[in-house]
């Protein structure tokens, strides 16, 4: 079978570690790990490092050594500015929490990151992003309109707005029901696909991990093992 894992991100010899007046904490200690395009799911008891290594890749997190290439980019050495620009460039965020601003509507929330790049707003393909995620007819309503599975489902629009190579979703699904937890991953399987893009998602849940493409499970700051399938495979589980 052809690896469809063409290598994203790449993070060798990874260590976080915080000190304190009697001891040194490690949160994660010598993670090395390769991720390419599709959908990756990253899960393990609380406390074991999952949403630390997530938070480097997208650079919210300085790591205490080790490399992190994303896109091609090593990130480590940038300044706090540098960062910055990479991450409004090249990774989309969806978090637990959608943060979405409730005094803009719907389609404002969705180009917000251009707006902070001063890009130019591609209105084509926010309408074929709102499509996808079947929110077109609600791009004038505000927030406080929306149902908690809808505005997961903005929160994603934004993230997919400035065409990122990467999107990192931390925990997307907790705070939903079952059934709109399972439609938030599919729908992030379908942007994967219809935008060949590298999605890395942490999750506690097993069912949601179990439908990624590729799930890491990490235990006590380290990779216990990683667990590659087959996409259809995945798919046939959803």
């Amino acid at each position: 079978m052809e690896d469809v894992f063409m290598d994203m991100i790449c993070v060798k010899d990874l260590d976080l570690q915080y000190k304190t007046d009697s001891c040194i904490n490690k949160i994660l200690d010598g993670v090395s790990l390769t991720i390419g395009k599709g959908l990756t799911a990253i899960t393990g008891p609380s406390g074991s490092g999952k949403s630390s290594i997530l938070h480097i890749l997208g650079g919210l997190k300085r790591p205490t050594s080790g490399q992190v290439v994303v896109n091609g980019t090593n990130i480590i050495d940038f300044s706090d500015e540098d960062l910055a620009i990479f991450r409004r460039r090249n990774i989309g965020f969806v978090f637990r929490q959608n943060n979405l601003i409730p005094i803009l509507n719907v389609y404002e929330n969705i180009v917000f990151p251009m707006a902070l790049d001063s890009r130019d707003i591609e209105f084509e393909y926010i309408l074929q992003i709102a499509k996808l995620l079947k929110i077109e007819d609600k791009l004038f309503y505000f927030p406080k309109a929306l149902s908690s599975g809808e505005r997961q489902r903005v929160s994603i629009a934004r993230a997919l707005s400035t065409k990122p190579a990467v999107i990192l979703a931390d925990e997307p699904t907790g705070n939903l029901d079952s059934r709109n937890a399972i439609d938030v991953i599919g729908l992030l399987k379908l942007t994967c696909k219809e935008f060949n893009q590298t999605i890395i998602l942490v999750s506690h849940d097993k069912e949601i991990a179990g439908m990624a493409d590729q799930i890491i499970h990490f235990k006590d700051g380290k990779i216990k093992y990683i667990e590659k399938r087959r996409k259809d495979y995945a798919d046939r589980e959803k």
